[in-house]
């Protein structure tokens, strides 16, 4: 069934606001868990601060966003939060370091079915979680990971590099890979359904429990 169908069924039922967070986290789920899910890569957005004057605190600064196109590797619906793969190196692992603010991004074009995905975010280098997700990533694919010079940085050759020429020998060293794990605060629904858009707006505590649903203006 099409996201846009699925919702259709969402909107028409008795008691559809009570319906639609478990709707929102199932398509969530399904888009980590099938590469032919529309939700299985979408944007993600952070940001780092631009300091106008030198001396400026964090916090009172603009924010410059800078979003990619990224893989959803995993969701949980308990604790809100969706995952993507990085090397620790990248700009976005470096961005939830001094601003913990993100979103994820999901379009659906054959459904006209958008997310937008707010929360904060923090980056896992370490411990037992890192060790067996790291393990459980195909060998061929952990030189995604493993280049010897951080993500963007420059190649002097003629040609783009191959992975042979910039990543490390060792595929069993996982030192610069992280998960990075936005923990859902807010989510933005929209539809644009042909006759009449629909929106709602879903927010969420620390703990994960939903506090509040409703319709929203498109």
């Amino acid at each position: 069934m099409s996201l846009s169908a699925s919702l259709d069924s969402v909107i028409a039922a008795a008691g559809a606001l009570d319906k639609l967070d478990p709707w929102v986290w199932q398509t969530i789920t399904a888009g980590a868990a099938s590469a032919r899910h529309p939700f299985h890569v979408g944007a993600f957005v952070s940001g780092t601060f631009i300091s106008k004057e030198h001396g400026d605190p964090p916090g009172t600064t603009p924010v410059q966003p800078t979003a990619r196109m990224v893989v959803l590797r995993r969701s949980d619906r308990e604790t809100r939060s969706l995952d993507l793969f990085t090397d620790r190196r990248s700009q976005k692992a470096k961005h939830v370091e001094s601003n913990s603010v993100g979103q994820w991004l999901f379009w659906d074009r054959g459904s006209r079915v958008q997310f937008r995905i707010s929360g904060s975010c923090h980056l896992i280098t370490s411990g037992d979680e890192i060790e067996s997700v790291w393990q459980s990533i195909p060998v061929p694919q952990r030189s995604d990971y493993l280049s010897q010079s951080p993500p963007g940085s420059k190649w002097s050759g003629p040609k783009p590099p191959n992975q042979n020429e910039i990543a490390s020998i060792d595929t069993s060293d996982g030192r610069y890979f992280g998960i990075l794990r936005l923990r859902a605060q807010h989510v933005d629904v929209l539809y644009l359904r042909r006759d009449g858009h629909v929106r709602a707006g879903l927010q969420y505590a620390d703990d994960g429990s939903l506090t509040n649903v409703s319709w929203l203006i498109p």
